[in-house]
């Protein structure tokens, strides 16, 4: 039976059920050792280039009301929400892992700071269910979102084997960009990403992201305008990519949030790639031919001017 079906009908908000009362510090409603041991069993084992410029993803100074790095340990930072997906008899829960990292070293538009995260809809019947009950049914890995390069990803929980434990994830080099299949990371990501020499990430101290008005472990540089992560605390399952991932055979959606779309046409000044349209005119050819869109064509006639532009912006950053 498909994982839809398992789900149930979905509802709008968060169910009725109560919620656990222990200890909380961001006030979701999750106690502090339930997300922890969340945390703990569904931790994916992170990938990342023997060569990586920026190391590893950093841990950053508790209390601090900017980003400022404490060490490049290997820290993953975790977030839990109520998910607005919920089952008439489970109660279903997003949880996030965010690799933070000191800088973007990529070919293009490098910049200090780089946000990126993995997520996952875990389910039990219950908030007080012993933790060895809950289960994955769905997996996302983000890959620049928001910009014409996004190539976030995502896979039934079967289907890469991490329905009970966290996934492999395998991090583009210098970019940071996320994939749930090696192979993808080579394909996608306006071909800055690249997945090669690869070696499995020692485990790094496992943080509480908390909330942007109730940060946890110390995480006060949340909501600093240095960086989109603010903006990145999303519930990145819906209706739409559930019905999506369901219907799919491929093991990998490859392009979690849509075919190339004009809309998606911009660039992302303040956490992702900025010259990437030096390299999309590839990118808007495949919008023009699946979509027939004629603003896909417009863009066409325009990529090089705009290719041109965006290197030049990317290049002013990276001073």
């Amino acid at each position: 039976m498909k994982t839809f079906l398992l789900l149930g009908v979905f509802l709008g908000g968060i169910a009725d059920a109560p919620l656990a009362t222990a200890a909380d510090r961001d006030g979701d409603g999750v106690s502090d050792a339930l997300e922890r041991a969340l945390g703990e069993r569904f931790r994916p084992q992170f990938w990342l280039d023997a060569n990586e410029c920026a190391g590893r993803p950093a841990e950053f100074r508790a209390d601090s009301a900017k980003p400022r790095v404490f060490a490049r340990n290997g820290a993953v930072y975790t977030r839990v929400a109520p998910s607005a997906a919920m089952g008439r008899d489970r109660v279903a829960l997003t949880l996030s892992y965010y690799h933070l990292w000191d800088r973007d070293c990529g070919p293009l538009s490098p910049h200090p700071l780089d946000v990126e995260r993995v997520s996952a809809l875990v389910v039990a019947s219950s908030l007080t269910s012993s933790v060895d009950d809950w289960v994955a049914l769905y997996w996302y890995a983000a890959a620049h979102e928001d910009t014409v390069c996004d190539t976030s990803n995502a896979a039934r929980a079967e289907a890469i084997g991490a329905v009970t434990a966290g996934p492999n994830v395998w991090i583009a080099k210098g970019k940071h960009a996320s994939y749930l299949s090696r192979a993808l990371c080579s394909e996608r990501g306006c071909g800055v990403d690249a997945c090669r020499d690869m070696v499995a990430m020692s485990p790094g101290p496992l943080l509480n992201l908390g909330e942007a008005d109730a940060p946890a472990d110390g995480a006060e540089w949340i909501a600093s305008e240095d960086w989109p992560l603010a903006s990145k605390l999303r519930r990145d399952f819906d209706l739409a990519l559930v019905a999506r991932l369901d219907s799919s055979d491929e093991p990998v959606l490859a392009r979690a949030n849509g075919q190339w779309r004009p809309q998606h046409y911009s660039l992302s000044i303040g956490g992702d790639i900025v010259g990437a349209l030096g390299k999309a005119n590839g990118g808007l050819q495949e919008a023009d031919e699946k979509s027939g869109n004629a603003l896909a064509k417009g863009f066409l006639a325009v990529g090089g001017a705009l290719g041109v532009a965006a290197r030049a912006v990317g290049s002013t950053l990276g001073r």
